[in-house]
């Protein structure tokens, strides 16, 4: 009796209280179900959009597939859709013989602070490699260095062409070294190796 008598005065004081966080917490919940329910829906709608632009560029229509994906480059897209999106367009670029739009969409995938590690790398080769010709070797080496160690997802490509500015920087010690590295990875692909062999050889 005593212990109903304080659940009944604790109710009576606190009862509203506890009826509001309650009604709160469920609102809360509410509208986090309906924020994901709407974001899942956006993101299942850019993968679309991306899936559909790669289908028209299977048929070599790049213009179009250029302009499918350009609502993607909004800020309200994920950054991996934005990324990705920023690719296909600078793949598109490419294809269409326009290497100066490829690497300003290079450059700005790995200018985006907001775009997975891995892609924004990934644009850094892509970029390296596209302009190599146009570059100091010690601003390739700069650039790649970070990426151009054993363990690193693109050590491979990085790494070859960090070898190649050191070569052209007459450093023939740090290129020998480096494409012995890539020579000895068995993660890389065969004929990557193979190349990396040869070169160090005539190192």
């Amino acid at each position: 009796a005593v212990r109903e008598d304080a659940l009944y005065s604790f109710m009576r004081d606190h009862g509203m209280k506890v009826l509001g966080v309650i009604l709160l917490g469920l609102a809360g919940l509410g509208g986090y179900l309906i924020w994901d329910h709407y974001a899942e829906k956006a993101l299942e709608e850019q993968s679309e959009t991306l899936i559909s632009a790669l289908d028209y560029m299977d048929r070599r229509d790049f213009k179009t597939a250029s302009e499918k994906v350009a609502p993607l480059l909004a800020d309200d897209a994920s950054p991996a859709a934005r990324a990705a999106a920023r690719f296909l367009q600078a793949a598109a670029a490419l294809e269409e013989g326009n290497s100066d739009k490829a690497t300003g969409l290079f450059k700005a995938i790995a200018a985006d602070a907001e775009a997975p590690p891995a892609l924004r790398d990934l644009a850094r080769v892509r970029d390296v490699s596209l302009n190599f010709d146009r570059m100091k070797p010690a601003d390739v080496i700069a650039q790649l260095a970070p990426l151009a160690k054993p363990g690193s997802a693109y050590f491979g490509s990085a790494g070859e062409l960090v070898a190649m500015a050191h070569l052209e920087a007459g450093n023939r010690a740090e290129a020998g070294a480096m494409f012995a590295a890539i020579a000895k990875d068995e993660d890389l692909p065969e004929t990557l190796r193979s190349r990396a062999r040869q070169m160090a050889g005539l190192m």
